[in-house]
C-alpha cells in the first residue's frame, strides 16, 4: 500500500517535533527482533536536516532498561534530540495546544503506516508568524513572507520518563 504524501506550510518560528520511534523512525521492534535499531527510509536524513533551532522530542512505548541501547544508537548516528520520553501507552497521542492571537494553528499532526517510507515535505511561509513578536525577530526576508521548501523522504510525522540528550 502506497501512503498518501503529506505536504505542510509551517511558520518560520521555532518548532517542537514530537516524534515517535518504533514504526516512525526506526524499524518496529527491531531493538527486540534484531537486537539493534535500525532507521527506516529517509528517517535519518529527514532528522539530520531538522534546524538547530527547533527541538526534537521523541516519544515510545519502550522502557526504562533499553532507553541507554537508544540513546546510544541515535548517538552514534549523529542524530541529536532535546528529551526522550518512554514508558507511553501503545494507543493514541493527542495534542493540544493553543491558537495564537493571529490565527496560527500551533498544532500539526501526521499518521503515517508502521515501518513504511513516507514523503514527508514541507514548506516555511514568512507570512504566518504571530503577531505577537515583532517583526524584527524574523529574518529581512522571512518577514517579506517568503516560502521555502523542504522535502525529505520518511517519517511518519503509564509512568513517564523524561530523558535529556547527552551533550
Amino acid at each position: 500500500m502506497t501512503q498518501k504524501k503529506a505536504k505542510l506550510t509551517l511558520s518560520p518560528l521555532g518548532k517542537t517535533w514530537l516524534l515517535d520511534l518504533d514504526g516512525t523512525v526506526v524499524k518496529h521492534n527491531g531493538y527486540k527482533i534484531d537486537g539493534h535499531d535500525t532507521f527506516l527510509e529517509g528517517a535519518r536524513e529527514f532528522l539530520l536536516g531538522i534546524p538547530e533551532s527547533d527541538s526534537i522530542v521523541f516519544l515510545t512505548s519502550r522502557q526504562d532498561w533499553c532507553i541507554p541501547q537508544t540513546e546510544e544508537f541515535l548517538r552514534a548516528a549523529g542524530i541529536r534530540y532535546d528529551r526522550i520520553i518512554n514508558n507511553l501507552p501503545y494507543g493514541e497521542r493527542i495534542v493540544v495546544n493553543d491558537r495564537k492571537p493571529s490565527g496560527l494553528e500551533v498544532s500539526v499532526a501526521v499518521n503515517l503506516d508502521r515501518d513504511q517510507p513516507f514523503d514527508l515535505e514541507y514548506e516555511i511561509d514568512g507570512s504566518l508568524r504571530s503577531h505577537s513578536l515583532p517583526s524584527s525577530f524574523f529574518s529581512s526576508s522571512s518577514s517579506l513572507g517568503w516560502v521555502t521548501s523542504h522535502s525529505w523522504r520518511s517519517l511518519r510525522t503509564s509512568s513517564l520518563s523524561f530523558r535529556n540528550s547527552m551533550p
